[in-house]
């Protein structure tokens, strides 16, 4: 289950970590899948080797989550980048189907207002965090209310915009893609143009995730290729139509961490 994070009154940010003893990555991960702020950890091959998202409702609470990893691992870190995420877009799609259309559908995250949450609203979430699978006549009997209840309660979080869509993970590992962490630095000049790229970059069939941030860079985005050839392809699109506005251009190898569950974020927060 993909929930919009702002709804529920969250900052975002994407922190990456720099590591000087890769020895120590597995030990990093692990520690970090016990804090429930840290989402989607994956492992990157270049200047940085770790990248997460952290969603929290107090700046203070980032700051202990750093000083704690810093505590505990400083002497195997060499630095650290922290990037405000301001708005977002999501794709839904699993790459597994040549039509698209039929199954593409992306969300604009991070950029809208909290939604006001009922006890039993945050209690259906909380069940469909641990079984998203959940038939509306389980969910109704566990929320101790009627079928139509149930059904009414996951529409209307639907149409707030507070749960986006409920699919299975793939792992485009498995399948052989190629996975690609790319950040982009625009020209201040060319600022004015920030959102029609974002735009651009998230309608694209290979993009997963695309972000817009505050810090050094201007937008991040997760994005999975079939081969190298479509890679190539899509690099030389890009520069073709903004290459004039771009002062730079990073794209690393990324792992999906396949132990890293999200759920444990929303158990978190609705509790």
């Amino acid at each position: 289950m993909i929930l919009d994070p702002s709804k529920l009154g969250l900052l975002g940010y994407a922190l990456y970590l720099q590591v000087s003893n890769t020895a120590k990555i597995a030990d990093i991960v692990k520690y970090c899948h016990k804090i429930p702020e840290l989402w989607w950890i994956n492992k990157l091959i270049g200047k940085y080797q770790l990248y997460t998202l952290v969603y929290i409702k107090d700046v203070s609470r980032l700051e202990e989550i750093i000083a704690d990893i810093g505590e505990k691992f400083g002497k195997a870190l060499i630095d650290y980048r922290l990037l405000l995420l301001y708005q977002g877009t999501s794709s839904a799609h699993n790459y597994l189907y040549e039509n698209m259309e039929k199954i593409q559908h992306d969300k604009v995250r991070f950029a809208s207002k909290d939604a006001w949450i009922s006890n039993k609203e945050i209690e259906l979430i909380h069940t469909l965090a641990e079984d998203p699978r959940m038939s509306f006549t389980s969910l109704a009997k566990l929320l101790k209310c009627t079928l139509s209840k149930a059904r009414s309660m996951y529409e209307e979080l639907v149409e707030k915009e507070v749960i986006l869509y409920i699919r299975p993970s793939i792992s485009g590992m498995k399948l052989g893609y190629i996975h690609r962490h790319i950040v982009i630095k625009i020209k201040f000049r060319a600022m004015k143009h920030l959102r029609t790229i974002h735009e651009y970059l998230s309608h694209q069939s290979s993009a997963k995730a695309v972000y817009l941030t505050l810090g050094r860079y201007d937008i991040i985005g997760r994005f999975i290729f079939k081969d190298v050839d479509e890679l190539r392809q899509f690099k030389e699109d890009f520069f073709a139509r903004y290459g004039d506005y771009i002062r730079s251009f990073f794209s690393d190898d990324y792992y999906e961490d396949k132990e890293s569950e999200s759920e444990l974020g929303i158990r978190k927060i609705v509790k």
